[in-house]
């Protein structure tokens, strides 16, 4: 009897309907919370942005944080950064307009995406960044995702660390 009575939800969640209906629902949520943030867009006076496979990040002052996973979230951040390319980044939460932005504050996102790393940091061939990619790994950061949540069929990246022998 249990049977019959989910088997209506089980088929929907089989066919995706589920999901799509929370990653639309929590696009509109996120829409209507976010919607009077004022926006920076910014680009690099020289460098380029890293795009890591968790690209948004919360940030907050003088905390190492990048994310959910170290307690920041949407209420507690100072900005929301969002690359967009190896060029232009957004940053929701730091003022209007259009900047260019220095190095180090190049250099500040691009060690957050290092650390906000599940599996893989993208960057474009030949501009000089791996070795920048390398260097931001730590022992305390490299891939905090659960192992669980890891997407183990795909091949492994620079940035994880050799096994030893």
């Amino acid at each position: 009897m249990a049977e019959d009575l989910i088997s209506g939800v089980a088929a929907q969640m089989d066919r995706g309907v589920y999901f799509r209906v929370t990653v639309v629902e929590r696009f509109r949520r996120f829409s209507r919370m976010l919607a009077h943030e004022p926006v920076r867009l910014c680009r690099p006076a020289s460098g380029e942005f890293l795009i890591g496979d968790v690209p948004t990040l919360a940030l907050r002052d003088g905390q190492l944080g990048t994310g959910p996973q170290d307690g920041l979230g949407l209420g507690n951040r100072d900005e929301l950064v969002l690359p967009l390319g190896p060029r232009l980044t957004a940053v929701l939460g730091a003022g209007h307009g259009y900047t260019t932005i220095g190095a180090d504050e190049v250099d500040r996102y691009n060690i957050a995406q290092v650390r906000a790393v599940a599996d893989y940091v993208y960057l474009r061939p030949g501009s000089g960044l791996e070795t920048f990619a390398r260097s931001a790994v730590t022992s305390v950061w490299p891939n905090r995702i659960p192992d669980r949540l890891r997407q183990g069929d795909l091949p492994a990246t620079f940035l994880r660390q050799p096994a030893t022998p």
